[in-house]
């Protein structure tokens, strides 16, 4: 008998029970509510989480009472409905969470012990910063990359976390060969400047290092731009994202707009985007031309882009050679 057939006999069985008064009232009560779902009398209870424990009910991540679930015929994996959300677990993960958009996947290894509201706020707040980033470089990530697995805290595919760990995202040569996992530390991270909650984790001040990743991830595939180049031009659009801390209070008047790639606080760290917007005004909204032009190039070559070509394309785009700039910017 299959599991379908098992659970259609459970139900009628007790519904004879209750018809002909073999029920105590209290037992009917009882039996009601497990009938709502009868595959559950199958599996055994630690393996289907409670439903209106599927997260902690937090002003921006409302908790949906009437999830739905769905157990596979083995019962190791589990789908839980979260307001678009989609969570598994399953022998490797405690949780991957992921939504219509099919961007990144947030992934928690076992065993987790990030709080699940923290991992759904977070998820948020990521799915919107790369919905900026896609807006701001008119692109979406290469072929073949996305799904892209984010992972928040120290685990079997990251390693361990220490004193002076930061980011970094990487290409995993492993059974899930080609993945690209970003991997953040935000759990164990001591120099964070927003706590690591549910609270902060779904603003968009506190996706500046996701976001800085991500940036890198967008010119992999299509683009072999030297990192010294890529490495300021990420630098500046995750700031341009996120805000720029003023390192005082947390609140949203503390992260200061960088609206434009001409903004001085930026000089130290993003020097080229900063001399490059000063000399010829290239500036943030110029940066999805470059990646239209990449990707105009990439998809009839299949040749990724070099440093040359990508600063080929800025004076095309300015409409002026803009080798005084790239000089200025090496000394």
């Amino acid at each position: 008998m299959n599991l379908k057939q098992t659970a259609h006999a459970i139900i009628v069985v007790a519904l004879l029970f209750a018809l002909f008064g073999c029920i105590s009232p209290q037992e009917k009560k009882n039996s009601g509510s497990e009938l709502q779902n009868p595959v559950s009398n199958l599996i055994s209870q630690d393996s289907i989480p409670v439903l209106g424990q599927l997260e902690k009910n937090i002003s921006s991540v409302p908790v949906v009472q009437n999830s739905t679930i769905n157990v596979s015929e083995n019962s190791e994996k589990k789908f839980y409905g979260n307001e678009g959300l989609k969570i598994i677990t399953d022998d490797t993960y405690s949780f991957m969470i992921s939504d219509d958009d099919g961007d990144i996947r947030t992934v928690c290894e076992r065993p987790c012990n990030v709080p699940r509201s923290t991992l759904i706020a977070k998820h948020k707040g990521m799915t919107a910063a790369v919905n900026k980033l896609k807006k701001l470089l008119s692109v979406d990530f290469a072929g073949g990359v996305k799904p892209i697995k984010v992972h928040l805290a120290s685990d079997a595919t990251c390693g361990n976390a220490t004193d002076e760990s930061t980011g970094f995202y990487l290409i995993s040569s492993g059974s899930d060969y080609g993945t690209v996992h970003i991997c953040t530390f935000d759990y164990e991270k001591k120099n964070r400047i927003l706590p690591f909650n549910e609270e902060h984790a779904i603003r968009i001040q506190d996706q500046l290092l996701f976001i800085h990743e991500a940036a890198h991830v967008m010119f992999y595939k299509r683009t072999i731009v030297s990192y010294e180049i890529q490495e300021q031009f990420v630098k500046a659009i995750s700031f341009h994202i996120s805000g720029n801390w003023d390192g005082n209070g947390t609140g949203d008047s503390n992260f200061k707009s960088v609206s434009t790639a001409c903004d001085q606080s930026i000089f130290s760290f993003a020097k080229a985007p900063f001399l490059l917007c000063k000399y010829y005004g290239f500036d943030f909204n110029d940066y999805g031309s470059i990646f239209l032009l990449i990707d105009k190039e990439f998809g009839k070559t299949t040749k990724p882009i070099i440093d040359s070509k990508f600063k080929n394309y800025i004076s095309d785009v300015v409409g002026k050679d803009t080798s005084d700039a790239w000089k200025a910017h090496q000394e």
